[in-house]
């Protein structure tokens, strides 16, 4: 029945392709327009269909319909000696890389940046576009990060490709990064004030405190992070210590720069 009301519904937008693959008769609906799955639902409660997911292939159990009758549905037959799924990295960084973890991005910024990395290499990502792969969601996760809270909504609700293509045009203020961003900055802060807390603020009157600094670097393209969260350096995360830093902070040193707050001049 399926197959009858595609055919009749969808016409020229569905094609029904015939394939005998390891000894099964199967059939392949290929949708050449996301338009049919979204009307689909109406259709399969009215009629009674089967429902239609996407990449969708029937395979006849028992005694499959005659071959003259098939090829009335599907066409000819054809034999598929094997199969397999190609993913363009383009696909893959905005669907896995950008969509699917839009949830971690609007909770933690740093730990998204800090998961770009696995991101990599659990969809073997070659090497040799690592590097690009990397600056470019770490700048999405920056130019997220300096959203106001009407646009972050609406990321929150899913929609999300009319905020990331003007992002990925470099139309956007964040689309180039800042050379700082592609550093990991340990600010060694001596002052006794901390730079992202109200008691430094209100000791800086110049606005060199507080939301001030903290702005300026997130403008460079840093997030910041929690020092003892950190497993490994990490360009364009910045970390706020006391004490000179501890040695799984600074790494093999190649991504690290470290700033120092001197104390007052009083002490």
């Amino acid at each position: 029945r399926m197959f009858k009301v595609l055919r009749s519904v969808y016409g020229e937008k569905v094609n029904l392709r015939q394939y005998v693959y390891k000894g099964a008769t199967l059939v392949q609906v290929h949708v050449q327009s996301d338009d049919v799955f979204f009307a689909y639902g109406a259709t399969h409660a009215l009629t009674g269909a089967a429902p239609l997911y996407r990449g969708c292939v029937v395979a006849f159990g028992g005694t499959p319909p005659s071959r003259s009758a098939l090829e009335k549905i599907a066409g000819p037959e054809h034999t598929v000696l094997a199969i397999s799924k190609l993913k363009c990295l383009h696909y893959v960084l905005r669907t896995f890389g950008v969509r699917n973890k839009l949830g971690t991005l609007l909770q933690d910024t740093s730990a998204y940046i800090e998961s770009i990395p696995h991101f990599c290499d659990n969809w073997s990502v070659p090497e040799s576009f690592r590097p690009g792969v990397f600056e470019k969601l770490r700048r999405w996760a920056m130019y997220v990060a300096s959203l106001q809270a009407p646009r972050r909504s609406e990321l929150n609700e899913g929609a999300y490709l009319h905020i990331l293509e003007p992002f990925l045009d470099g139309t956007t203020e964040l689309g180039i990064a800042s050379p700082l961003a592609r550093r990991f900055v340990i600010l060694v802060n001596l002052s006794g004030r901390p730079i992202s807390g109200q008691g430094y603020a209100e000791a800086n009157q110049d606005g060199a405190g507080d939301g001030g600094a903290v702005a300026k670097l997130t403008r460079l393209g840093l997030a910041q992070a929690h020092a003892a969260k950190v497993s490994t350096p990490t360009a364009g995360l910045w970390v706020e210590v006391t004490t000179p830093p501890p040695r799984k902070l600074l790494g093999d040193g190649k991504v690290v720069l470290v700033l120092t707050i001197p104390p007052p001049v009083e002490a």
